[in-house]
């Protein structure tokens, strides 16, 4: 997890925090290279103490969605109501303009 919440502009404005399982660490610490198949990575977002929304990535095989980096995104409310995902066209948009992989990375 980030050490501290930051403002995202993709993410509504919320203050987020970012979270990354095992097998997308390494290349999300150096910001470059391809993830591999399972790699995922959760933002979750927060108006003062109250979560508003958790954003999910994680990368598929190759193949599932050749076009957009094969990544699958969700995004879920507070009560864990799914309200996107798969090929979900906004996440998808504005991941196509990242630096690295569809990721942003923290900020600097």
């Amino acid at each position: 997890m980030t050490d501290a919440p930051f403002k995202s502009k993709g993410h509504g404005n919320m203050m987020v925090h970012d979270w990354v399982n095992s097998r997308a660490l390494a290349t999300f610490r150096a910001k470059k290279g391809s993830y591999v198949p399972g790699a995922a990575l959760a933002k979750t977002g927060w108006k003062g103490d109250t979560l508003k929304k958790v954003w999910l990535m994680e990368k598929r095989g190759s193949g599932y969605d050749k076009e957009n980096g094969d990544w699958w995104y969700a995004q879920l409310n507070a009560a864990g109501k799914v309200e996107k995902a798969g090929k979900a066209s906004g996440c998808i948009d504005c991941h196509g303009g990242a630096d690295n992989d569809y990721v942003f990375g923290l900020k600097k």
